[in-house]
């Protein structure tokens, strides 16, 4: 999914960054894959896509590249030099990527913190948080990540002024926190019990593991105060 939003962002925008893309030795496996692929491409971007078996690529790239700028394994005459045809020195070529360019994070980090709290949100479940809102005005601050995979996260209220029993603040919406924690705030605008929800229903298969921590910032608090201080307030 995030591929084809790439894509079409790419495509919509960018156009004229690419001249033409050969797609060489093709094999049968491409050709089944490739009819998927259109359907996410514009017609703009497939005109300039020259896709080649075994035969003719090297002629049309000599056609289009010099043959002093076009490595020796696609049928230039450039090589490395110690003379190696597939010209390691300047061309990255397919493979692994070094685990040093992975993107990690480590998932004792809030761990670490004050308030911190361990919870496993079971495959086709729910786990509600509750906080007590003693002044109306305080605001309700939360951060939390997951280890795996991403959560359905979202904000209810039970207030005696309320027609409802539970009033949805916060829509459940998927959040993904592979990357780095998930930071929020709220301002609320009356007193009474909210519940941040840490739903896990639509999973099938999978459990989550989470680490969350929750604090109140009161209208008498001096933070509250500050003029960069700022909440969502619906």
């Amino acid at each position: 999914m995030h591929e084809e939003i790439s894509i079409q962002i790419f495509q919509d925008n960018y156009p004229e960054f690419l001249k033409n893309i050969y797609i060489i030795n093709a094999s049968v496996y491409f050709t089944i894959v490739f009819p998927i692929i259109k359907r996410i491409l514009s017609g703009a971007l497939l005109d300039k896509i020259i896709v080649y078996g075994k035969e003719g690529w090297k002629e049309v790239l000599l056609s289009v590249i010099d043959a002093d700028v076009l490595p020796k394994f696609l049928g230039g005459n450039r090589t490395d030099p110690d003379g190696n045809p597939l010209c390691n020195t300047f061309l990255v070529h397919a493979g692994m990527i070094p685990e040093k360019y992975y993107l990690t994070k480590d998932f004792s980090k809030i761990a670490e913190k004050e308030g911190a709290t361990y919870i496993t949100v079971e495959k086709q479940s729910k786990f509600q948080v509750p906080i007590y809102i003693q002044y109306a005005d305080s605001i309700l601050n939360w951060e939390y990540e997951v280890k795996i995979n991403d959560i359905g996260f979202g904000l209810i209220v039970e207030t005696k002024s309320s027609d409802l029993q539970e009033k949805e603040l916060i829509p459940i919406h998927k959040v993904l926190t592979e990357l780095k924690s998930e930071t929020g705030m709220y301002r609320c605008k009356e007193a009474g019990t909210y519940y941040i929800i840490f739903d896990n229903s639509y999973s099938w298969f999978s459990s989550k593991e989470i680490y969350y921590r929750t604090w109140v910032t009161n209208p008498f608090d001096t933070a509250f105060m500050k003029e960069d201080t700022f909440a969502i307030d619906f």
